[in-house]
């Protein structure tokens, strides 16, 4: 199984001016992001590893080549990383053949939460926290009867399972033809600002993928200042 990371925006809303680095080069107790993913897909057996990069891509490439040599290294880059991360996905398409986990780079987390997306025994997961901050930010799963029926920043339905999805996503290989398929669709029509969670929220239609609920576990998404001091009293 390969790990694919999504790695090529700005974040913009985080960056400092004169200070400008990659999303996941930002610290928390001393570690970068980075480090926490790759220290964790190490920990879980995962050596193959897809790096989608865009914004300060060189410097990524020379951290990870430089720091990882044991690991299994891919690059995609995403030149139009200023546009919607429909695009970034849809870079990492040929490593679809075989069964894969999808990653946002700015997530805070420990390999507890990740080792149950790896263990799940579902082909086809994502990781819900039902007790969530129900907000306009958050990226909300909707559950029924252990199938995720709707991902969005607003559930269009009441559903009776309902938590903030965590930003990784296990796939397996039929599913993502689908997936594949459904985001090339949104391209070819020139849709290219869209998040690939809109992809993804029509996968659900063909495809049955299920969750793991993570209550409890520290977790963040970093898109704000105010979540970056969240990351740090989780984690320091």
């Amino acid at each position: 199984m390969k790990a694919i990371i999504l790695a090529a925006g700005v974040g913009k809303r985080l960056q400092e001016k004169g200070k400008e680095i990659p999303k996941c080069f930002i610290e928390i107790a001393g570690k970068k992001l980075i480090d926490r993913y790759m220290d964790s897909l190490i920990e879980c057996g995962i050596k193959d590893v897809v790096f989608v990069v865009g914004y300060k891509a060189d410097l990524i490439k020379d951290y990870l080549f430089s720091n990882y040599k044991n690991v299994n290294l891919y690059f995609e880059l995403n030149e139009g990383f200023t546009k919607g991360n429909i695009i970034s996905a849809y870079m990492a398409r040929s490593h679809f053949d075989n069964p894969f986990i999808l990653m946002d780079a700015d997530v805070a987390f420990p390999v507890e939460l990740f080792k149950k997306l790896v263990s799940s025994d579902k082909r086809d997961c994502l990781l819900l926290d039902t007790g969530f901050n129900n907000d306009d930010e958050e990226m909300k799963l909707g559950a029924e009867n252990g199938r995720v029926l709707e991902i969005n920043r607003t559930l269009t339905e009441d559903y009776p399972i309902q938590g903030e999805g965590v930003g990784f996503f296990k796939c397996s290989t039929a599913t993502g033809n689908i997936f594949r398929s459904i985001m090339k669709d949104y391209i070819d029509n020139g849709e290219e600002m869209l998040e690939y969670e809109t992809a993804l929220n029509d996968t659900m239609k063909k495809a049955e993928i299920g969750y793991e609920l993570v209550d409890g576990l520290p977790w963040t998404e970093i898109d704000f200042t105010g979540d970056l001091e969240k990351a740090k009293a989780l984690f320091e």
